[in-house]
């Protein structure tokens, strides 16, 4: 599973820490988030196309460019053959630059 972690300052929830990949084991993307007073786990079945869609309609913000390319390249590595997605955790600062 590939995680990448980003904290986002919502106008609807304050600080949120965003952490969205692609979980190789299920076929599927995910996004979850922490804030404050609780967090949200994304359903299953969705696709990395969901993800930014998600995060503006419930937090109100837009998700940096790069952290959805980011995990499309995983995605486009598993498909290559790649063993490592497990071990890809990655951080950004909140304009999306990497860490």
């Amino acid at each position: 599973m590939s995680q990448h972690s980003i904290v986002l300052l919502s106008p609807v929830l304050g600080e949120v820490e965003v952490i969205a990949g692609f979980d190789a084991a299920l076929g599927e993307a995910f996004v979850n988030w922490e804030f404050e007073d609780g967090g949200f786990l994304s359903p299953s079945g969705i696709t990395i196309a969901d993800i930014s869609r998600l995060v503006q309609d419930k937090l109100g913000v837009s998700l940096p460019q790069q952290v959805v390319q980011g995990i499309g390249a995983d995605l486009a590595d598993l498909r290559i053959g790649a063993s490592d997605l497990g071990k890809r955790v990655y951080r950004y600062n909140s304009d999306g630059t990497r860490i």
